[in-house]
């Protein structure tokens, strides 16, 4: 709805035409259950775009359970059940239900009867008439059935008589099987020109279409006529001419443009479907800019992607023979064959890459659903539905979103009575954003709510042995407690929560994800979460270091900047931090972490990373600079080491192995917890 509360005009006449569409499509292909039940949303829709009916949250209720119910038939269609007697108590219950939103609506038809297509507002009525139509040639070859039409048209219209035009056929040896020669005159009895049109809507403008209804003037009747006697000459036409349903002063002796002012009737199906658009939103249409779709089984796809990182892997060993034998022309050409490869690699990853926004809007029947569910006012908000990222990624968020909006619903959003007494509007607003950030997606579900209870998720932590009475944590702390298995608030087990199993596969799903997950919050104000995820699963940049003989990746995104260590930059006080320009920096000893050897080195680096908006230091021994790599996923065997998130192969063959930083500085905390560095590195 606009801001003003009135409906979008628009969207209305979308939603009619979508109807009217899966109506028409339904009875041309013989799905009886699926058109009968259609034609009474169609109705309906019909009612509310010409005024009569206003859309009201009741109604909208009822047109998604009608559209769920369609969905049901479709699939019964499929099936090979067209009539879809099984669910006629559930059609007959939703179709009383939308008669109820109809002016002036008596008893309501009964649903089995046969329903008789009622013409829009301002349609002609019902009159004798005859229609004349050369098929398109295309049309068998683009899936559509002439027959059906003509089978659709008289459930709708008494078609009298039929003239077929046989001289369009040609002889056997030119006829071309596949190409459709079909032009037809039908003499109806009752019949108007949505009704026809309705019939024909789905073939193209190739198609032409003209409808006489026998009292029009000489010249209308010429400028009806005039596109399709282009197209039939004289001769063709005998049995139209011989029923005396044309004579030969139908024909124009020259093709003459359509008067100013008064273009022609029907030209063809298509434009005789559709209502004259207003003046200045229409016109000559110009040239449209045709895009072209190829539909890629997605396991081909994956297999194309998994190819082309196995070719990045051989060339980068093919890469450093070339270095090797110190031919210059022979390291220039493999270089190129190299940037080549890459170049190739983005564009099929490119391809997996799909808009966040089709995730995003599922959750607008949900979070309407919920809300009528729980009783409660909320308003779905969606910003940056266009961030693409890998299709995978964008299906295994789904089930993460769906926990994280039935706990703001549940537990955050409060009711109105609730709202209105602390100063808020009776209706809260839910937020679904997304954005780029630093080579990753940034996505954000927040609420205006009430916010995380502090001492209750405190206190529920102590009674179930997660901390002690005794120890003291900060507000972050106790937020990340919520993700612990089987924690859970809520007073008794709800159809949507109270087992405390939703926030902890939260947590899980996207660490799997290579991702992390932030949780804010602000008493009385609301929730924010916001789960950090790359950009896709099959590739990463990376910045490679050594610790021993090891090597080991760190995704580049979370690298901030690289340093030499200081001498004197280590403090036996604090063996946990280093002076980085004043600045008090909590680190990781890979070396330490791992438990190798300790060696006496005189130079060690230190890469800085960030994690959320804290920065924490890793401690390696050497840099080998940045790397683009193809990751592989860890066996089973290696499915609870939480601080490798994948290995890959160097080009000499070499496996190193990928961290995950987010782990491994959570492992860090775990380890050191009685320490102040858990503050320090939770921000």
């Amino acid at each position: 709805e606009h801001g003003t509360g009135q409906a979008d005009p628009g969207l209305i006449n979308a939603l009619f035409r979508a109807a009217h569409t899966i109506k028409g499509s339904a009875g041309i292909v013989g799905v009886e259950g699926l058109m009968r039940f259609t034609h009474h949303v169609e109705t309906l829709m019909d009612h509310i775009r010409s005024g009569d009916q206003r859309l009201t949250p009741e109604t909208v209720a009822v047109l998604l359970q009608c559209c769920d119910h369609m969905a049901t038939l479709l699939d019964l269609a499929e099936q090979g059940d067209c009539m879809a007697a099984g669910v006629e108590p559930q059609s007959q219950t939703l179709v009383q239900a939308l008669q109820r939103f109809l002016p002036g609506t008596g008893a309501s038809t009964p649903h089995g009867a046969a329903v008789e297509v009622a013409p829009p507002a301002g349609a002609a009525a019902d009159g004798p008439a005859r229609v004349f139509i050369d098929f398109e040639p295309d049309c068998l070859r683009n899936g559509f059935d002439p027959a059906g039409a003509l089978g659709f048209l008289a459930q709708g219209a008494e078609i009298r008589a039929s003239r077929l035009l046989a001289e369009r056929v040609p002889s056997l040896p030119q006829l071309d099987p596949e190409s459709c020669h079909l032009a037809v005159g039908l003499d109806l009895v009752r019949a108007s020109r949505e009704s026809v049109s309705e019939a024909f809507s789905f073939f193209s403008a190739d198609t032409c279409l003209a409808m006489l209804a026998g009292d029009e003037p000489a010249a209308q009747r010429q400028r009806l006529l005039q596109p399709l006697l282009d197209r039939i000459s004289q001769e063709q036409a005998g049995a139209w001419m011989d029923a005396g349903w044309l004579h030969a002063a139908d024909w124009p002796t020259a093709p003459q443009p359509p008067a100013a002012g008064n273009p022609p009737v029907v030209a063809s199906a298509v434009a005789a479907a559709e209502p004259a658009a207003p003046a200045g939103k229409s016109g000559a249409p110009g040239p449209v800019a045709t895009q072209r779709f190829v539909k890629v089984p997605a396991d081909r796809l994956d297999q194309l992607i998994n190819e082309v990182g196995e070719l990045v892997v051989a060339m980068a060993a093919v890469e450093l023979q070339a270095r090797m034998t110190r031919v210059s022309a022979m390291v220039e050409s493999v270089s190129s064959v190299m940037n080549l490869i890459e170049s190739i690699q983005s564009g099929a990853l490119h391809l997996r890459m799909v808009p966040i926004g089709e995730t995003f809007n599922r959750f607008q029947r949900v979070v309407r659903d919920l809300a009528r569910e729980l009783d409660k006012d909320v308003s779905l908000e969606i910003e940056g539905a266009d961030t693409e990222l890998d299709k995978a990624m964008v299906e295994r968020l789904a089930d993460p979103l769906m926990h994280l909006i039935r706990n703001s619903m549940d537990h955050g959003i409060e009711s109105r009575e609730e709202r209105l007494r602390v100063g808020k509007t009776a209706q809260a607003t839910l937020r679904l954003r997304a954005w780029h950030e630093s080579g990753t997606v940034v996505i954000e579900a927040s609420d205006d709510g009430r916010g995380l209870d502090r001492e209750r998720i405190r206190a529920k932590a102590v009674e179930r042995g997660l901390i002690g009475a005794d120890v003291s944590l900060s507000d972050s702390e106790v937020y990340q407690l919520i993700f612990e298995p089987g924690f859970s608030t809520a007073p008794a087990v709800t159809s949507l929560s109270g087992r405390g199993v939703g926030m902890d596969v939260v947590r899980s799903n996207i660490e799997a994800l290579r991702g992390s997950i932030q949780l804010n919050s602000q008493s009385g104000k609301g929730t924010q979460t916001l789960m950090r995820v790359p950009l896709t699963l099959a590739v990463i940049d990376g910045f490679m270091v050594g610790v021993d003989n090891a090597r080991l990746i760190i995704p580049l995104d979370s690298v901030v900047e690289c340093v030499e260590m200081p001498g004197d930059a280590l403090d036996a006080a604090h063996p946990h931090y280093i002076n980085l320009r004043g600045e008090v920096l909590p680190f990781v000893c890979l070396r330490a972490f791992f438990a190798l050897p300790a060696i006496d080195r005189r130079r060690s680096s230190v890469v800085v990373v960030r994690n959320g908006s804290s920065k924490a230091g890793i401690l390696v021994d050497n840099l080998h600079g940045e790397i683009q790599t193809v990751i592989k996923p860890l066996s089973r065997v290696f499915r609870n080491v939480k601080t490798i998130s994948g290995t890959s192969i160097l080009g000499t063959g070499d496996i190193a192995l990928i961290l995950d930083v987010n782990q491994l500085l959570q492992s860090a905390i775990e380890r050191d917890r009685p320490s102040s560095l858990v503050a320090n590195l939770n921000g």
